[in-house]
């Protein structure tokens, strides 16, 4: 499934006998399919257009599966899966998926950490938190094991925190996405992806391994695919100034420009790469690719070269006439928390090896196409923006290069 049809979701292994019960919500507005092939659809109250994850909106939607069958209950070993955003940070607990003739939840914690809780018929209750706050927006996998003794809380393929958890037989009960089961109560604000649910504990590997094919890359900070939407797994909220958008983004050389929002770039390693077809090189003959008012990625007029600084002085660059304009051309760089600089055209090395950039500084919000100021606009479209929290090869630039340059 392209990332740029439904970004994090995919269909999980219908061959794997513990699979008890799968759902994407990418269906009609109305039913929400069991993916599974199980037959256990749910049936769907208020959950807006499903295509894409169901947006729940904290009042009354809910998506119930079929009542009176027993998915998993709490005497067994059992894995449940569930892949969602929160759209508000408040003091209200608030669940993804809830089952049992008691409760188990899986969602968000009063404190705003991912929650798992589990109320006996006892009433003893048992909590399990993420090590982090939730961000607004940003998109999570959790995941919940328990193998007769242990009850587990996993994010992102990580590990959290677990708990002793006594066997406590809850008997066939329905479960509800987005609410409590029992009650229009703790109902989830945002979208919810994808739930699974596997009748055994699937182990740290396996886990691992499932939250790494849901991601096109986990050291991507922001994927601009073909647009203004960030398909990276923080989804950040992009503010777009006077830039056209649709397969790629055009900037007009004057005013306009992508404001991200905050400097996740900051000063550690980075790599960042796209394609770019330059109309000229912008205002001033230094149209911005990337900017955040002391790292610079510019297309140069001067020597129709790219252009990096990482102190807001020291200026480097790629090979002379390296860019041209009026043509596609594929331009990476890599810059070390040291400052050293290395570029890529079209997937190969350009220039001087391992340039000095400056010690990098943080500043401002990474802007796309300009400056904060708007004073250094790109006159030209930019088309598939990928920036890392990692230095890449040149083994992985020049095979995405290969991969991506039948698209222009």
């Amino acid at each position: 499934m392209s990332y740029k049809e439904q970004p994090y979701s995919v269909m999980p292994d219908l061959t794997d006998p513990s699979l008890v019960g799968a759902w994407l919500n990418k269906e009609t507005r109305y039913t929400a399919k069991d993916a599974s092939n199980k037959g256990n659809d749910g049936t769907n109250t208020d959950v807006s257009y499903l295509k894409n994850g169901g947006k729940f909106n904290g009042v009354d939607s809910r998506i119930v599966l079929s009542g009176g069958f027993n998915l998993i209950n709490s005497s067994d070993n059992f894995s449940i899966f569930a892949t969602f955003s929160t759209n508000v940070l408040d003091s209200s607990r608030r669940a993804a998926v809830s089952g049992g003739s008691t409760t188990i939840q899986l969602g968000k914690k009063d404190n705003d950490k991912l929650l798992f809780r589990f109320v006996s018929v006892d009433t003893d209750v048992i909590e399990l938190e993420s090590n982090s706050s939730m961000i607004v927006g940003q998109l999570y996998r959790a995941a919940i094991t328990y193998d007769y003794v242990n009850v587990k809380l996993y994010v992102d393929g990580i590990f959290q925190s677990s708990s002793p958890m006594a066997k406590d037989n809850q008997g066939s009960t329905p479960w509800a996405i987005g609410k409590h089961i029992s009650a229009n109560q703790n109902e989830w604000v945002g979208p919810i992806k994808d739930v699974e649910f596997y009748n055994e504990a699937k182990d740290e590997s396996w886990i691992r391994e499932d939250y790494l094919k849901r991601v096109p890359d986990p050291s991507l900070l922001l994927w601009l695919p073909h647009g203004d939407k960030d398909y990276s797994r923080y989804q950040r909220t992009l503010t777009n100034t006077n830039t056209i958008v649709g397969n790629k983004m055009t900037f007009n050389g004057t005013d306009s420009k992508i404001d991200t929002g905050s400097d996740f770039i900051g000063v550690g390693d980075i790599s960042m790469s796209c394609w770019i077809n330059i109309n000229s090189f912008g205002e001033g003959s230094n149209g911005r690719i990337i900017d955040n008012a002391r790292f610079l990625f510019v297309s140069r007029g001067a020597n129709s070269s790219l252009l990096v600084q990482s102190d807001g002085s020291t200026s480097i660059t790629s090979a002379a006439n390296s860019i041209q304009a009026n043509k596609w051309i594929y331009v990476a760089v890599t810059r070390m928390s040291s400052g050293i600089v290395n570029f890529y055209i079209n997937g190969v090395l350009s220039g001087t090896p391992n340039q000095d950039s400056g010690t990098p500084i943080s500043v401002a919000n990474v802007n796309i196409g300009n400056t904060t100021g708007q004073d250094s606009t790109l006159d030209g479209k930019i088309s598939d923006l990928r920036i890392y929290d990692e230095i890449k090869s040149p083994e992985f630039i020049k095979n995405l290069y290969v991969s991506t340059r039948k698209n222009y």
